[in-house]
């Protein structure tokens, strides 16, 4: 029984990676240029089995949903070397997220709180 379980969840995998790949394909046909550093972190993060419809800096849009990885690269790299752009226009009682606002656009972020997920 063990066995047939472990199959099943290979399985799962590929067609999950699958998903993700054809997910990447679609959406670089879409997106326009990138870098070819942001090419390389983009296959890196799908291989490792994250959606193009997110971001390693769980920075979400104004509208409450996860930043593409592009968009969210490109804010969250912004976001640390000129911090000095941002305004912090709201954060919750908890202190755990914050909405930041970036002074030349009138485009607001979310930042999650700690476990991720917003409040």
């Amino acid at each position: 029984m063990k066995g047939v379980l472990y199959l099943k969840i290979k399985r799962l995998e590929k067609q999950l990676k699958s998903i993700l790949q054809k997910d990447m394909r679609e959406y670089l046909k879409t997106f326009g240029y990138l870098t070819e550093d942001e090419n390389t972190e983009l296959r890196e993060w799908v291989e490792a089995g994250n959606s193009v419809n997110d971001n390693p800096y769980m920075l979400y849009d104004e509208s409450g949903c996860p930043m593409d990885f592009i968009n969210g690269c490109r804010v969250g790299d912004d976001m640390r070397e000129n911090p000095s752009n941002y305004t912090r226009i709201e954060q919750d009682v908890t202190n755990e997220a914050c909405i930041l606002e970036r002074e030349s656009q009138s485009i607001r972020y979310i930042l999650p709180g700690k476990d991720g997920c917003l409040r």
